[in-house]
């Protein structure tokens, strides 16, 4: 038991670590609509809500009830669960409403997507004229990144996005073993 409560803080120090070099570059700002897809846990639900302000909202969308249900305790816990509206997603759609978004994240989700083309497509039309989507995820081309199945390409991304009528503005290296590219929409 002791072990798994160290190991837990051990994975939340690295996680608190990482989304602090994340938010550095993401266009966030008070009052920001932002969409977390495949929000699992609730971690960066969690940390989007404090970052957007009373003013803001964060759309936790994911496939499984059981964890949107774990988020929104965890949200309740930590006091921000007013800001967090929990989405049940499908698996071609992420049920957002339509130019709504300032900002769509996805974090280690890509690669659990079977049909990503589709998916951003609804992601697309959710978010605003000039909001942003964000891809995270764990480079299959860097070393230990064939993890499990659980990893993209940064190729097959920009192909998926291209495909849901997103263009590529910026590539960023500061994850280690991961992919981090910024999408708008394509003019």
């Amino acid at each position: 038991m002791i072990l798994n409560k160290l190991f837990l803080q051990g994975l939340n120090l690295r996680a608190k670590k990482e989304a602090a070099e994340i938010f550095t570059y993401l266009p966030l700002r008070q009052g920001s609509v932002v969409a977390d897809i495949g929000s699992g846990g609730g971690f960066f639900a969690v940390e989007f809500a404090r970052k957007i302000g009373d003013t803001g909202e964060v759309y936790a969308v994911d496939i499984s009830g059981k964890n949107l249900r774990f988020l929104m305790d965890y949200a309740r816990n930590k006091g921000m669960e007013s800001r967090i509206i929990a989405v049940l997603g499908e698996e071609h759609s992420c049920l957002l409403p339509e130019a709504s978004q300032d900002l769509i994240f996805s974090h280690n989700s890509f690669h659990h997507i079977a049909r990503p083309e589709l998916y951003f497509q609804s992601a697309s039309r959710a978010m605003k004229p000039e909001g942003r989507l964000v891809v995270i995820d764990r480079n299959k081309a860097a070393k230990g990144g064939r993890h499990w199945g659980h990893s993209s390409s940064p190729e097959g991304i920009c192909s998926a996005m291209k495909a849901a009528g997103l263009s590529l503005e910026s590539s960023k290296e500061i994850l280690e073993g991961k992919t981090f590219q910024i999408f708008r929409k394509t003019a």
